[in-house]
């Protein structure tokens, strides 16, 4: 009898290491910035009200890429949305855009947050800090 429970138990704890699989990871798209002459690239230190570029670039993973987002925080405060595009149909497979600002008059730190959402609703992000003097 004994070796019938512990068969049993044996056979048990088989069938649930073999049921319970792992989760995959989602496949996010690729997000990265431009670099090169007039981009902002890298978390950096910039002055007061000047002209700032970052350009980004998507590309699709497994689900057409779907919209583009643009949040933006000053300091220690949370991120507000400031600039949403949805991608035209051309634009679901490789994306890009070149997001122009101007940095605000005062010092401080300003961080901004770009993420590409798929149809799948998976998000790439990068983020950049700016450090304004």
């Amino acid at each position: 009898m004994k070796k019938i429970i512990s068969s049993l138990l044996l056979l048990l704890m088989i069938s649930l290491t073999v049921s319970c699989k792992k989760e995959k990871d989602p496949e996010l798209p690729e997000v990265s910035f431009k670099e090169g002459m007039g981009y902002v690239s890298s978390n950096t230190t910039v002055g007061k009200s000047n002209q700032i570029t970052i350009g980004v670039t998507a590309k699709k993973n497994k689900a057409t890429l779907k919209t583009f987002t643009v949040y933006q925080a000053y300091d220690n405060f949370e991120y507000q949305q400031v600039y949403i595009y949805t991608l035209l149909s051309n634009e679901g497979e490789n994306f890009s855009r070149d997001y122009q600002f101007t940095t605000r008059t005062e010092s401080g730190r300003e961080k901004y947050k770009f993420t590409v959402t798929d149809a799948d609703g998976n998000t790439g992000i990068k983020e950049i800090i700016l450090q304004v003097q």
